[in-house]
């Protein structure tokens, strides 16, 4: 039986280029289960696009002395371009400014107020006496009610992501001009959400598998009591309402989006010239999923269905909302409002770097479950390491030696119980974790296959092997070309331009990348390689840069328990001419007396931190394994000295600092050489080590290319108790 999915992503507002936050947010992570669902055989619809109405795009238009469409177009057709380049495949992505939309949006809107379901009343409203208008959403901004962020806007606050009426700000201001405003009566229509809680209340009762996020944020909104809620506003541009002698109003920006996945719905159908959307919207068996960022929660959960169950009872609700955390730049979220610089655009990204690198960077630090941070630099550090030298290298080794050795022969993979075991086990746990709306877990899962497909190239050393046996080379490296098969498959959802390029490879079925299916991972048609395989992925060279850590040996001095936390220590340490106080949480590792008069290494120049009321001013380096926790030591180091190379005097943030990779490595000798055994194997280090550190756990910092050993004047810091090898350090 084929399943219908219908994916539903927030409308962002065409009033400026979509920016990373929206993309990892909301875009993404509804595109990669799109993709497994249609690579699993369910049939999709997909919709999205372009919020066109409200005032942050009427706001910017008077700036520039343009219309509001004129405005909001341009943006739609560079988003929708940033989007189709990026990967990211909607059935249909349109705009809140078509005749159909219009229309759906006032027909659910009349249905509702013919029902009882919309009032009028007469509230008090901010008035601009300078500019001649009543102050409506982001027309108004002051200090929020709730978690006194000074730049709330009328309709919410970013920062919380309470809400939010033009009446409940502090100290408010007209966002025009600057002014006051007054308060004077004015008469809105309002959507009576309090007749709708008893319904809401049992539409959530089976919900317990929403992320915990979304059902917090939704139950603690629930517990503070539906109020009517206001669905016009005095606005030019909009959708009008349908109404006689309402000429001057429109219809709230917030209840007409919400309704564009109907009507986006419908226009798709009219575009086949059929009634396709009912196949979805009245299909008992279809999931509804929608995918949006936290700051939208409640609209989804709570306003939509209301508005569904008024409108129509028989329509399908939403099944899940896996809502997103933010991703952040710098300090903060990003807002297009704010302005983004354009090195954080989709539009500028997938026109300078290939969009794959996006895709996989993005999925690896969605925000899930917390806030992520976006880094350009690291993106290109990532796509290096792992798609490049990682993926990109063992796809590469694999074909081209097989074409080197077997051009044209068909491959016949029968190892069931090596790497194609590995492989099936890979496919049915990513299988779930792609159902569950778990993204990065699910590429995480992908790239241990990786690194263990890799590791166990490498130990065949088929390069000798096809020596003194040709046909056992043939049958282990047959598998092997099924394992690349199968990788392609498994990151396509993820990384679908370089999957299609790499399955092209195979020269068969795969020619269009377009009928592969999910199947296809442990059961693939004919696999043969006919002509010279080529890289998935180019390395993207980076200018070297210096080192912008400070890490100090220091002494502890005193360590004192922190009142009412069971993990926190401060800490006074002495760097020999000052002394500090940190706050570190390892308590649970080491006791007080286990620490005093320890020489450890600290990260010197971050920046301050007040935690538990304590001022902390710097932060302890240790290892962790997830169950063993180690600090660095030498007892040859002096008291005060930097850590070769790492000895930068400007102050960096924890951000900063999380850049740099460093991990526990053992160091170990063959032949004449030192290498470092990490968890992906050997690596060889920039600079040659002393004997005396054979077989001792060590940190490596991966800067530049170089693999380098944390140490002052060749003694090298150690881990004094047994971390991981590739355990990371904070």
């Amino acid at each position: 039986m084929v399943n219908r999915v219908f994916i539903g992503v927030a409308w962002p507002y065409a009033n400026g280029d979509i920016h990373v936050g929206h993309f990892g947010g909301a875009l993404l992570p509804a595109d990669i289960f799109a993709k497994y669902n249609r690579m699993v055989g369910n049939e999709v619809l997909m919709v999205s696009g372009s919020d066109m109405h409200g005032t942050p795009i009427t706001i910017l238009a008077e700036q520039e002395k343009k219309t509001a469409f004129e405005f909001a177009m341009r943006y739609h057709e560079r988003n929708k371009t940033a989007i189709e380049k990026s990967g990211i495949e909607f059935d249909i992505y349109t705009h809140t400014h078509t005749d159909n939309h219009i229309s759906i949006v006032q027909n659910v809107f009349k249905s509702l107020y013919d029902k009882g379901y919309i009032i009028k009343k007469t509230t008090k409203n901010p008035y601009c006496n300078s500019c001649k208008r009543f102050l409506a959403d982001r027309y108004i901004v002051g200090e929020c009610p709730y978690c006194h962020n000074q730049e709330a806007k009328g309709n919410e606050c970013d920062k919380c992501g309470r809400v939010l009426e033009g009446m409940d700000l502090i100290s408010p201001v007209c966002k025009i001009c600057g002014s006051v405003p007054e308060y004077r009566d004015e008469e809105e229509f309002y959507l009576k959400l309090a007749m709708f809680s008893g319904k809401i209340k049992n539409y959530l009762q089976d919900k317990k598998y929403w992320r915990e996020n979304t059902l917090q944020f939704t139950e603690n909104f629930l517990k503070e009591g539906l109020i009517d809620r206001a669905i016009t506003r005095d606005l030019e541009w909009g959708v009008p309402l349908p109404l006689e002698g309402y000429k001057s109003k429109v219809i709230y920006v917030w209840f007409e989006a919400v309704c564009g996945y109907l009507s986006a719905s419908v226009e798709y159908s009219k575009n086949r010239n059929g009634d396709l959307w009912k196949d979805y919207w009245y299909n008992r068996d279809c999931k509804f999923y929608y995918f949006l960022g936290k700051d939208n929660i409640i609209f989804h959960t709570i306003f939509w269905p209301s508005i569904l169950t008024g409108y129509d009872d028989k329509l399908q609700l939403p099944y899940d909302i896996p809502s997103n955390e933010f991703v952040n730049m710098g300090t903060g979220k990003f807002s297009k409002s704010k302005g983004v610089s354009d090195e954080y655009k989709i539009y500028n990204i997938v026109n300078s770097y290939p969009p794959d690198m996006l895709r996989f960077y993005m999925t690896l630090h969605m925000p899930e479950n917390h806030d992520t941070q976006f880094d350009i630099d690291d993106m290109i550090k990532v796509y290096n390491e792992i798609l490049v030298d990682a993926y990109g290298n063992l796809v590469h080794r694999v074909l081209s030696f097989y074409f080197a050795n077997f051009a044209g022969e068909v491959t016949d993979p029968s190892n069931i119980t090596g790497i194609g075991e590995d492989l099936e086990g890979c496919k049915e746990r990513v299988s779930v974790l792609l159902s569950e709306c778990k993204f990065k877990e699910s590429l995480e899962t992908v790239i241990q296959l990786i690194i263990k497909g890799n590791k166990m190239f490498t130990e065949h050393a088929l390069w000798s092997k096809i020596k003194t046996d040709r046909t056992e080379a043939k049958k282990i490296l047959d598998d092997f070309v099924w394992l690349i098969n199968g990788l392609l498959i498994l990151m396509m959802p993820f990384t679908p331009f370089s999957s299609k390029a790499g399955l092209k490879m195979f020269g068969n079925g795969y020619a269009e990348g377009s009928n592969v299916n999910w199947e296809d991972i442990i059961e693939p048609p004919v696999l043969r390689i006919t002509d010279r395989p080529v890289p998935l992925f180019k390395k993207i060279e980076v200018e070297e840069k210096d080192i912008e850590l400070n890490i100090k040996i220091a002494t502890i001095q005193e360590v004192e328990e922190i009142s009412g936390s069971d993990k926190l220590y401060k800490i006074r340490l002495s760097t020999g001419n000052e002394t500090r106080t940190v706050v570190a949480g390892i308590k649970q590792y080491y006791t007080i007396n286990e620490l005093k008069g320890k020489k450890i290494a600290m990260l010197y120049n971050l920046e301050e931190k007040r935690i538990k009321e304590v001022e902390s001013h710097g932060m302890i380096l240790a290892a962790f394994d997830g169950v063993q926790l180690s600090l660095l030591t030498n007892r040859d180091v002096k008291e005060g000295d930097s850590v070769d190379c790492c000895n930068h005097n400007e102050v960096i943030s924890i951000n900063k600092f999380k850049k740099y990779s460093m991990e526990v490595a053992e160091l170990d000798k063959e032949m004449d050489r030192v290498y470092a055994v990490t968890k992906n194997g050997r690596v060889e280090l920039a600079d040659p080590v002393d004997d005396a550190y054979i077989n001792k756990k060590v940190i490596l910092l991966h800067h530049n290319k170089k693999y380098i050993p944390l140490q002052c004047g060749g003694h090298i810091l150690h881990l004094e108790r047994e971390v991981k090898n590739g355990s990371p350090v904070s």
